[in-house]
C-alpha cells in the first residue's frame, strides 16, 4: 500500500510538471503608478498657504506640482504636514515627493534626492520694528533673541553665531507673532516670504528689515531610494523652464 502511494505521488508530481511547462505563462503586466502623492507645508506663503476663501492649499509650489502632474498625466494627492515632518513622512514611503520651499543643502543631500532647482536667490532677512534700532550687521543681533523657524535655511546660517540667542519655532507665523508681540527683538527669514507677510499688513511702515549673506534656493524632494520618480519629474521641470511655465509661475507669486 505504501510503494503504491509513493508510486501514485511521483506520477501526479510529474504530470504536473510536465503540463506547467508545456502550458504558456502569461505575463505579469504591473501598471505604472498613476497618482502622485506630495507633501508640502502650507504655513509658507507665497510657497504653499490654505486660501481663507476656499479652504484649499495654493502657492508656488502647489502650482509647480499642478503642472507636474497634469504633464505626466497622474492625479495629484497633496498632505499638508508640518514642515518638520516632511522629510520623515518621506522616507517612510507615505508620501512620493516633498513641495514646501526646500532649500537643497550637503546635510540634506546625505539622506534625500532633490529636483533641478527653480528658485535660487531668494535672500534671507533679518525683520525687526522700526520702533527699534536699526540692525545694519549679524553683529548687531550680539546679546539679542531672533526667532527662526526650525529647519528653515536662515536657521542654520546664524546658529554658528553662539552670540545670538535663537528662539526657534515651527512656522513663519509664529515667528511674525513673536515679532508683533515684542517676545523676540528680530525674525530671520526669506525675503518672499516677508513680501507676502507686508502685502497683509494694513501699514508696513513698521517694520524695517536687513539682507543677511545668505539665500534659499527652491527644489523638490525625493526620497533617496526612488531615482525613477527624479528622472521622471526633473525634465518635466527643466521642460518648464524653457517654455516659461515657470517663469509665469514665479511671476504670479511675487517672484521677478
Amino acid at each position: 500500500m505504501k510503494k503504491f502511494t509513493i508510486l501514485t505521488a511521483i506520477t501526479l508530481i510529474g504530470a504536473f510538471y510536465y503540463f506547467y511547462l508545456q502550458t504558456p505563462i502569461a505575463e505579469v503586466i504591473i501598471p505604472a503608478k498613476n497618482i502622485l502623492i506630495v507633501g508640502t507645508s502650507a504655513d509658507y506663503p507665497p510657497y504653499a498657504q490654505i486660501d481663507l476663501n476656499t479652504g484649499e492649499i495654493v502657492g508656488l509650489e502647489i502650482d509647480v506640482i499642478n503642472e507636474i502632474a497634469r504633464r505626466l498625466d497622474k492625479k495629484l494627492q497633496i498632505k499638508d504636514m508640518p514642515f518638520n515632518s516632511l522629510i520623515i513622512e518621506l522616507i517612510s514611503g507615505q508620501i512620493d515627493l516633498v513641495a514646501a520651499g526646500v532649500c537643497p543643502n550637503e546635510e540634506r543631500k546625505k539622506t534625500v534626492l532633490f529636483s533641478h532647482p527653480y528658485i535660487e536667490g531668494d535672500n534671507n532677512v533679518i525683520v525687526s520694528k522700526k520702533s527699534n534700532p536699526a540692525i545694519t550687521s549679524v553683529q548687531d543681533l550680539y546679546g539679542k533673541s531672533v526667532a527662526v523657524n526650525i529647519g528653515y535655511t536662515a536657521e542654520s546660517f546664524l546658529s554658528q553665531y553662539n552670540e545670538i540667542n535663537l528662539i526657534r519655532l515651527k512656522s513663519p507665523s509664529d515667528g511674525f507673532m513673536a515679532l508683533q508681540t515684542d517676545s523676540v527683538d528680530a525674525f530671520a527669514i526669506a525675503q518672499s516670504i516677508f513680501n507676502k507677510f507686508l502685502e497683509n499688513q494694513k501699514n508696513n511702515s513698521y517694520y524695517q528689515s536687513f539682507s543677511l549673506p545668505s539665500s534659499d534656493a527652491c527644489a523638490l524632494v525625493y526620497a533617496k531610494n526612488n531615482s525613477a520618480l527624479q528622472q521622471e519629474v526633473d525634465p518635466v521641470i527643466d521642460a518648464m523652464i524653457e517654455d516659461g511655465t515657470m517663469q509665469a509661475i514665479k511671476k504670479k507669486w511675487g517672484f521677478e
